[in-house]
């Protein structure tokens, strides 16, 4: 039994530091792309509230928009079952790029929606059915990616590229945090609540197709390539 562990392990070409480093570097601002889009939602919930679910009942109106956030929740599971066994059908790369295309189109969705003043529901709908795609995309992208990093690290460093994956999580949250905070300070309650809160939702998909097309530029992991 050893001997074919060993066998396997040699069969596997050894990446040079730099690609190990390039891919880590990749999946790591991808990973934060995908949880700045997944979680910026619900800073700016008061101005989407207000936009998509007019009420006089200003608490009913903001509990509508809770709602849709957690849309994203129901969703991840979801995206979870059905991604992860094709990690390890079509690789660990492609899983990646489908969820990254999936966020930026979910993000899309929300930040051109169309209020409810211009197109009644139908604009709520639209959020909707983004927020649905951000949490499919984000079901899929975490068991990929932690997969990805572990198996792009040495031997002897795969704690470290591991924690990699929730330093991303957290630094996702923590960019969109700052990212709304500025922007607010910047344009102010009114614009904020006019056009201003699409801002960053319109920026997390332009982000999400940058990161898509270097993505696409890096090989899976080596573990999959040799299996």
């Amino acid at each position: 039994m050893a001997a074919i562990d060993n066998a396997a392990t040699i069969s596997i070409t050894a990446p040079t530091p730099a690609q190990r480093r390039r891919a880590a570097t990749l999946a790591t601002l991808g990973n934060v792309l995908e949880w700045y889009d997944f979680t910026v939602y619900g800073f700016l919930a008061v101005y989407i509230a207000a936009t998509f679910f007019p009420s006089d009942d200003h608490v009913a109106s903001l509990l509508a928009a809770f709602a849709v956030f957690a849309v994203g929740f129901i969703a991840r599971p979801l995206g979870a079952l059905i991604l992860g066994p094709l990690v390890d059908k079509r690789g660990r790369k492609s899983v990646m790029l489908v969820s990254m295309m999936m966020m930026a189109l979910g993000s899309l969705l929300v930040g051109v929606a169309p209020s409810y003043a211009v197109a009644g529901a139908l604009g709520a709908g639209i959020v909707v059915l983004g927020r649905l795609l951000q949490g499919f995309s984000a079901g899929g992208e975490f068991g990929s990616s932690a997969v990805f990093l572990v198996e792009w690290a040495d031997e002897r460093k795969r704690g470290l590229f591991g924690s990699f994956h929730q330093i991303a999580t957290y630094g996702g949250l923590i960019f969109g945090v700052f990212f709304v905070a500025i922007l607010s300070s910047l344009l102010g309650p009114e614009n904020m609540a006019a056009w201003g809160w699409r801002i960053p939702f319109l920026v997390g998909a332009a982000l999400a197709i940058v990161v898509l097309v270097l993505r696409r530029r890096i090989t899976d992991t080596p573990v999959f390539a040799d299996a």
